[in-house]
């Protein structure tokens, strides 16, 4: 039987938003060039050491020419190096910098690890710590519990919102303007079917979030993975979630609900221990 959860606010139903099916209004305040350019920086990968230029616009969706003239800026900026040999680029210092920057900036994964690691280890499954980029979530920590069955999940990974239960996690912890505004970016990067699909299951998970603090995803990213998320709501406002999971012969459905349980404790002992409190971790991820 599943534990009782504490009541939150209900996360409602996903209707479409009528404003966003029309053509929305351009945003004056907004720079094309410079979100193209970062855009090429995202399409960098880890185990990615040098892309050319054909490489990068199929990943970005842009026309070479546009392509070229972006990697030139980068590249002119410290964000790319270019190899005048292979023609290919790589990220350069500035880029790297800002990471690192951007990663020693986030507390939270110095509070969550000790817990997050010690799961993988028990449980010998993949967990990590994500957040909301764009259409898709991406691992800032990730830890593997047995390397020999690893998912290989890094930090810098992305995956999909939508079919990912950590996405639908993190969405349900979004204020509704916040939660809206994502869904109608969901909504315009699928197809109607793709959406319909999408739709039924962050219904699903919502309704899991709200009775019992966690949600479960079970082949609908990929159909031998099984895996389970708690949202991870903090002081300032941020939201994250956690997750973890494995092969589905190894995370049989029927063990969902006690990593999930495991994984609601590890997120309120996190959420207290960012607002100044310091839990008991020994006692809080305890199976349930």
């Amino acid at each position: 039987m599943r534990p009782r959860q504490k009541a939150v606010k209900s996360a409602g139903p996903l209707q479409p938003n009528r404003e966003a099916a029309a053509e929305p209004p351009k945003d004056s305040q907004k720079i094309e060039a410079l979100e193209r350019g970062l855009m090429l920086l995202q399409a960098f990968r880890r185990g990615d050491q040098h892309l050319g230029n054909a490489e990068l616009a199929s990943r970005v969706l842009l026309p070479k020419a546009t392509v070229s003239r972006l990697a030139y800026t980068l590249t002119a900026a410290g964000f790319l190096v270019f190899d005048p040999v292979t023609r290919r680029y790589s990220l350069g210092p500035s880029a790297i910098a800002v990471g690192s920057i951007a990663l020693s900036n986030t507390s939270v994964r110095e509070i969550a690890r000790p817990y997050l690691e010690e799961l993988a280890d028990q449980m010998h499954l993949n967990v990590g710590l994500g957040m909301q980029d764009r259409t898709q979530i991406m691992y800032i920590d990730a830890f593997e519990g047995n390397p020999l069955i690893g998912l290989r999940l890094y930090s810098g990974t992305r995956l999909p919102l939508a079919q990912t239960s950590m996405g639908r996690a993190i969405l349900f912890a979004y204020s509704p303007q916040k939660r809206a505004e994502v869904l109608d970016q969901l909504r315009e990067s699928q197809s109607p079917r793709e959406w319909e699909q999408a739709r039924v299951g962050i219904e699903s998970a919502f309704r899991d979030l709200e009775a019992h603090g966690f949600c479960s995803s079970a082949g609908e990213w990929r159909q031998e993975i099984h895996a389970v998320a708690a949202p991870l709501r903090l002081p300032d406002g941020r939201v994250y979630a956690i997750n973890a999971g494995g092969p589905a012969y190894l995370v049989p459905i029927e063990r969902l609900d006690g990593i999930g349980s495991r994984l609601r404790s590890i997120a309120e002992a996190i959420e207290q221990a960012m607002g100044g409190d310091t839990p008991a971790p020994d006692s809080l991820i305890q199976d349930q």
